[in-house]
């Protein structure tokens, strides 16, 4: 679309996403099922990132300025990302040797590893935001390999 000189239609300028490789998301996978007692849920610790950000990553690509319209949020959308709440915080662990947290089931007869108690804040992508355009440059690259 930048390419061809149309416009990028995007929701809101405020929007922040996740982003990681589909290379990071299967170690992330994979990671998961190595660590697995049965009952938790796993959560990749990566940074998110703005619509303006990505746009500007992308026009640093191409070597070409985005036209951009806001159209505003779609019903049900959200303008940020939650994979890990507040009221989980307490049942959190993170994995060692990999960028996963643990969140362990409430209520349960399992017995789960000896790892250290997450003590960061919630996973709200509001709260993750990375601003550097260089770092996700490399990380649309890397995931343009995949």
């Amino acid at each position: 679309m930048i390419k061809k000189g149309q416009t990028l239609r995007v929701t809101s300028e405020d929007m922040t996403r996740f982003l990681f490789t589909l290379d990071n998301a299967v170690d992330a996978v994979l990671g998961a099922l190595d660590n697995a007692v049965g009952g938790e849920v796993f959560v990749p610790q990566i940074n998110s990132y703005t619509l303006p950000t990505c746009i500007k990553a992308i026009e640093s690509l191409m070597d070409k300025k985005a036209t951009t319209e806001v159209m505003g949020l779609r019903p049900g959308e959200k303008l940020h990302e939650d994979m890990l709440a507040k009221t989980e915080l307490d049942f959190t662990y993170e994995v060692p040797d990999i960028n996963l947290l643990q969140i362990r089931p409430q209520y349960t007869n399992k017995t789960y590893q000896n790892w250290e108690k997450y003590n960061g804040p919630e996973f709200n992508s509001a709260l993750w935001v990375k601003e550097d355009i260089e770092e996700l440059k490399v990380l649309i690259e890397e995931g343009l390999k995949c």
